[in-house]
């Protein structure tokens, strides 16, 4: 949950190619592909986490806001989108098995709709309450550069330094190293081609911020070597 919709364009893309029977993003069918078939593209944290036999569930949806992961259970907020009860946070609580860390990013959407920083805030410090109270260890990552006009790339900033302020180790920083000199995401280097979606060493970036977050031990426990 959480996980950037890449990886549910990248599966698309295996049963377009055939590799795939059906319309599934099952990682326990995608997994095999992911260290040799092109169509796997941003696999690289998946993989990383497969080889260390780690179940990865990814339940996140393309193009949704911090309003659709909210609590199912949360009041309407006018001219806002409901909860979606098949990718918020109560359908991830309700993964069997239980899950034991979230990976939670939601890098641009809300912003890009004009949502205010405050709403972006509350709702991803809710996400996250709801997680830890049902016994999950959360990890917070940043928002990440995208096309969008000087005033909103701001309000990007802002995102992250209150959350950064809020979730102290547990957060993730990618916007920046990600971002050109017009902080928008670096055409020349992780862009995808549309300027939003990072492109492979994009995810790999990001690969390596969160798996040194991991192997820190300062947010997420571990289980004893």
């Amino acid at each position: 949950y959480g996980l950037h919709d890449q990886f549910l364009k990248q599966s698309n893309r295996l049963i377009e190619a055939g590799h795939l029977p059906g319309p599934s993003h099952s990682f326990e069918l995608v997994r095999e592909f992911l260290p040799t078939v092109p169509e796997a593209g941003a696999g690289l944290l998946l993989s990383s986490m497969f080889a260390n036999n780690v179940l990865v569930i990814n339940i996140a949806k393309g193009g949704t806001t911090t309003y659709d992961g909210l609590a199912t259970t949360s009041p309407q907020v006018p001219n806002r989108p409901s909860p979606d009860v098949t990718a918020n946070i109560t359908a991830a609580l309700a993964v069997v098995p239980k899950p034991k860390v979230l990976l939670l990013a939601y890098p641009t959407n809300d912003t890009a709709n004009n949502y205010s920083v405050a709403e972006t805030v509350d709702n991803l410090l809710a996400i996250r309450s709801a997680a830890i109270t049902s016994g999950l260890d959360v990890i917070v990552l940043s928002t990440q550069p995208r096309d969008l006009s000087p005033t909103l790339l701001a309000l990007l900033v802002e995102i992250d330094a209150a959350m950064s302020a809020a979730v102290g180790p547990c957060f993730v920083a990618v916007r920046a190293d990600l971002a050109g000199s017009d902080s928008k995401l670096n055409n020349l280097l992780y862009d995808s081609g549309d300027g939003i979606h990072p492109n492979d060493a994009g995810h790999a970036l990001i690969h390596t911020k969160v798996r040194e977050l991991i192997d820190s031990r300062s947010c997420v426990t571990l289980a004893a070597p």
